[in-house]
């Protein structure tokens, strides 16, 4: 099962209908340049056209759909720069998130205990090759990690440029080597952040998106 985020999981339907749209466009069920016809996917997704179109303008505003003259709405594509632009501020903001994570365990403000078993989880599903199951592992990663910056701000900005590249992410994650170095990578992460290691913890991390980034935005 795809994990899915806490705030997502709001009892309203635009909360519903935005969740779920931004969920298939994430797992690629909803591809770059479709159209996303309000009649169509307000009887998929069981919501009247009111809450459906504004989950659409929500979804506008995150960069994950495009409102196209003559067209309506459709999944937003990105060119190589826009992937570069968005690698490069992922990383700061990640790496951000992993230096606060990091600090808050220092402080006695939190935890790493909980971190440590996603990425013993993940490194499991990496060496089984399940990609489904780690795909879910590696998102409830990063957000372990916001949890513990502790930081909505940076959350936000966080989940926002994820949500834009994660179909992408997930097809390169589609290869065991690539796979089972990510799992290793997250294991660096988390005893650095663990240890209180907070410059290291940021540079891992940055290293780490910065690694997929290459792959995704064809510079590898």
């Amino acid at each position: 099962m795809a994990f899915r985020r806490t705030s997502d999981t709001g009892e309203s339907a635009v909360e519903r209908a935005t969740a779920e749209i931004r969920h298939r466009i994430r797992n690629g069920e909803l591809v770059p340049g479709q159209r996303l016809v309000a009649a169509e996917l307000s009887t998929l997704l069981d919501v009247s056209l009111g809450p459906l179109r504004e989950a659409l303008t929500r979804l506008a505003g995150e960069g994950l759909v495009e409102v196209q003259q003559y067209r309506g709405a459709v999944v937003r594509s990105q060119s190589a720069q826009d992937l570069t632009e968005i690698y490069l501020v992922r990383e700061v903001i990640e790496g951000l998130a992993a230096r606060l994570a990091a600090q808050a365990v220092a402080r006695g403000d939190q935890s790493a205990k909980s971190l440590q078993r996603i990425a013993d989880r993940g490194r499991k599903l990496a060496a089984s090759f399940d990609l489904d199951g780690y795909l879910a592992a590696n998102q409830e990663f990063h957000e372990a990690i916001y949890a513990l910056a502790g930081t909505p701000r940076v959350t936000t900005l966080a989940r926002s440029f994820s949500d834009q590249v994660d179909r992408l992410n997930n097809r390169h994650l589609a290869n065991m080597a690539v796979l089972q170095k990510s799992a290793e990578e997250h294991q660096a992460i988390v005893e650095a952040i663990a240890a209180g290691e907070a410059t290291r913890a940021e540079e891992l991390m940055r290293r780490h998106v910065s690694s997929m980034g290459s792959k995704v935005a064809g510079r590898a």
